[in-house]
């Protein structure tokens, strides 16, 4: 029979004067919350596995690192301050691992609502194995991992990226779980909902903007090195009526190439 592991969610928030937000995601006592605020807060404790830390900083990369770090528990819980677990979301994840025991990483399933542009991914009805291409469309609510898989391979979100980060926007996600593949980690889809989240606001999300498509070409640039501006030009084809008309076709592209030369710098 496989041992109970410590479920520990690895929370990133702001500006926050007390840990009263927590009632309200049905987190739990096993957890890490990184609380960004730009002035002095007292508001920092360690109680067995619930640790809650004020620091004057800013970057969403930059928080989950520190929640990495921090971490003590035997799985890591990526979360944000918008959301609510299941009642039971850690029992969920116990058996997951327990029934894929040589994963590294496992993603699971959201109720998400709010929005009509953003949706969070749904890989299926069955669990798998997932590829490079899956992990493009991974979410980072979604995302479990052993932690010391993580801190045995020193992989964290790269900082440039994320809300916050004062460069690209978004993506780190994904870097992240290239890395995990990279260093030879398992990456797998359990299919079973953790939690509930509302889309219809977002920290990073601000329409299909110079940003957003700076960002991309950023990111598009690590994941595919050589090929991104193929890869560039099939992601603006095949999302061409979703995107809208507020850039035209070649101001988009033009935004990639200059995420691509920013990120090379």
């Amino acid at each position: 029979m496989s041992k109970i592991m410590k479920i520990q969610a690895l929370i990133s928030t702001m500006n926050r004067s007390d840990d009263s937000f927590l009632k309200n995601m049905n987190v739990g006592d096993d957890y890490v919350v990184v609380n960004q605020i730009a002035t002095d807060c007292l508001v920092n404790y360690q109680r067995d596995s619930s640790i809650f830390v004020s620091l004057n900083e800013k970057g969403l990369s930059r928080s989950r690192n520190k929640a990495i770090q921090c971490a003590s528990g035997d799985i890591g819980v990526i979360a944000d301050d918008d959301l609510t677990y299941v009642s039971n979301y850690q029992e969920i994840i116990n058996k997951a691992y327990a029934e894929n025991q040589d994963a590294d990483i496992i993603i699971f399933k959201a109720n998400s609502f709010g929005s009509n542009v953003r949706k969070l991914h749904d890989f299926g009805k069955n669990s798998r194995r997932l590829s490079f291409f899956d992990i493009l469309k991974v979410s980072s609510v979604l995302i479990t991992f052993r932690v010391q898989s993580i801190k045995d391979n020193n992989i964290y979100f790269d900082e440039r990226f994320g809300s916050g980060s004062g460069s690209f926007s978004s993506g780190e996600e994904n870097i992240f779980l290239k890395d995990c593949l990279d260093k030879g980690l398992k990456v797998y889809y359990y299919p079973a909902i953790i939690l509930n989240i509302d889309l219809s606001e977002s920290s990073w999300f601000k329409g299909f903007n110079k940003d957003y498509f700076i960002s991309k070409g950023a990111l598009f640039n690590i994941l595919f090195n050589n090929f991104s501006m193929f890869y560039s030009l099939i992601f603006l084809l095949k999302n061409y009526k979703k995107f809208g008309s507020e850039l035209t076709f070649g101001q988009k592209i033009k935004c990639m190439v200059e995420g691509k030369r920013k990120v090379n710098k």
